[in-house]
């Protein structure tokens, strides 16, 4: 019997949510939280299909739909995260979604489709092009996190968390009653980079949706003054820190090391097996900034399907094209930031 793909619908999103749950590599931009978060906030409209083997789920994806005055309209997995939204069980059923994701961009008339994943020995499919420039860092925890601290930490980076742990920073978990906290704080930090961030009602209905899959931590110096942020969102066993930064000026406090040792400390203690400390270019100081806690290093494929004429996009900080924009952002004033950043991050997919 041939494998029929399905669009997946309000009939059958628990088919969905049940062969995505079980798999150890799915995400939590694979959950319905996830799809109702983008339709809401950015009215975003999301292409989910399945492909069915004698009844059985055998491969899913999730595409989104970014229609943008600046960035033009394209189709992606993992629409504002990292990777995800695309499973097969075998090579057929993967042929099967991949030429769908070529009929739906040329449907809609997309520049392009993008395949994000975290497994690059797969072959790219002919007709794409593979572009592996991006690296996520999962950091196995322990029940223990001073084990974790003692064992798998190098002397000189032990060395370095133990000081910023004298320095009077502390370290709060939370939901709600920290996101006025925690906007004011991330969006000052992400500018100080150049970079806009979203709304502080995207982090509300971010938190409502995930509820106690979700929990906000700020960062404040000794006297009680916000000095970083992070986000984390929890899926299984697993914990993901989805954003986080710190204000320039707490760097000389080990502010950052306070951060990430308070988050790993927190998720070992909450029973978490994983810690996924986000992408980074390959390459870049975050990344050289991340191995120092000695995660393992997963290299990110992207999967580009493009239009005739259509070059590959380069969304990221280090494209020298956007250089003066990246200037004229960390000048811009904060509440210029506020309004302008949430429309613009809206088409980065």
């Amino acid at each position: 019997m041939p494998l029929k793909i399905r669009n997946v619908d309000d009939d059958n999103l628990e088919l969905w949510d049940k062969y995505v749950k079980i798999r150890a590599d799915s995400t939590f931009v694979d959950t319905i939280a996830w799809r109702t978060l983008t339709e809401n906030i950015y009215d975003l409209n999301n292409y989910w299909y399945m492909v069915e083997n004698n009844d059985k789920i055998e491969g899913a994806m999730a595409l989104t739909l970014s229609s943008h005055p600046i960035f033009g309209r394209y189709l992606a997995t993992a629409p504002f995260a990292n990777h995800g939204g695309f499973y097969a069980d075998a090579a057929d059923v993967r042929r099967v979604l991949i030429n769908k994701a070529t009929e739906l961009k040329s449907e809609l008339k997309a520049k392009y489709v993008v395949i994000r994943h975290d497994n690059h020995r797969l072959p790219c499919p002919g007709g794409w092009v593979s572009d592996i420039k991006y690296a996520t860092f999962r950091l196995t925890l322990s029940k223990d996190p001073q084990e974790l601290m003692s064992d798998h930490f190098q002397a000189k980076d032990r060395s370095q968390i133990k000081k910023s742990l004298t320095n009077g920073l502390t370290a709060s978990f939370g939901g709600i009653d920290l996101l006025d906290t925690f906007w004011h704080v991330i969006i000052r930090a992400m500018s100080e980079l150049g970079s806009p961030y979203h709304s502080k009602y995207y982090l509300e209905i971010l938190l409502r949706t995930f509820k106690t899959n979700a929990e906000l931590v700020i960062i404040r110096d000794n006297t009680g003054d916000p000095a970083g942020a992070a986000l984390l969102i929890y899926h299984n066993k697993n914990a993901i820190l989805l954003h986080a930064n710190i204000l320039s000026k707490y760097r000389a406090l080990g502010c950052g090391d306070f951060l990430y040792w308070s988050v790993i400390e927190h998720c070992c203690r909450r029973g978490f097996s994983t810690l996924d400390m986000g992408r980074s270019l390959i390459n870049s100081g975050n990344e050289k900034y991340k191995m120092k806690f000695r995660p393992h290093r997963i290299l990110l494929s992207y999967w580009y399907n493009l239009s005739p004429g259509v070059d590959m996009p380069d969304l990221n900080q280090e494209n020298s094209k956007f250089k003066y924009a990246i200037r004229a952002w960390k000048s811009m004033p904060l509440w210029m930031n506020q309004i302008i950043g949430p429309k613009l991050i809206s088409g980065i997919l």
